[in-house]
């Protein structure tokens, strides 16, 4: 049986359980696929085996063109300081840029107000999704310093 499915949005699965499933033979190929806020709770595999996995082409986004997730990923290891994170990003003037250029700059990242700002401390970004107010929790745990 060979399902097609292009251009396909999923619903949110709540509640899904699936007792003995076997597949045999299956070949799944994804172009562009883009995931945003995934969040996958409780998830259990039990006798899970793959044999010849093979990814190709796996695109890794480029950590310094500016996103909220390449945020994260820059401030997942550091310790904030005087209550910031120093980030680096491709800047297109001052600014930070979602893709690449020829300059990498550094940004400063507040987590008290879901800041991103420039050299100068002019505030270029606001994030909700990065403001500690509005639910955002500083990575390992660490509160912001100052």
């Amino acid at each position: 049986m060979v399902t097609r499915c292009e251009n396909t949005r999923f619903e949110p699965f709540h509640d899904l359980t699936i007792h003995d499933l076997t597949i045999h033979d299956l070949t799944i190929t994804i172009h562009d696929l883009t995931i945003h806020d995934l969040t996958i709770h409780d998830l259990t595999i039990h006798d899970l085996t793959i044999h010849d996995l093979t990814i190709h082409d796996f695109p890794v986004q480029d950590l310094h063109c500016y996103s909220t997730a390449n945020v994260l990923r820059q401030i997942s290891e550091m310790t904030p300081t005087q209550g910031f994170y120093e980030v680096r990003f491709y800047a297109n003037g001052k600014r930070p840029s979602k893709e690449k250029t020829e300059v990498i700059a550094t940004f400063y990242y507040y987590p008290s107000g879901g800041t991103l700002r420039d050299a100068d401390m002019n505030i270029v970004f606001y994030e909700p999704r990065l403001d500690q107010y509005r639910s955002f929790k500083a990575p390992r745990g660490d509160a912001p310093e100052g």
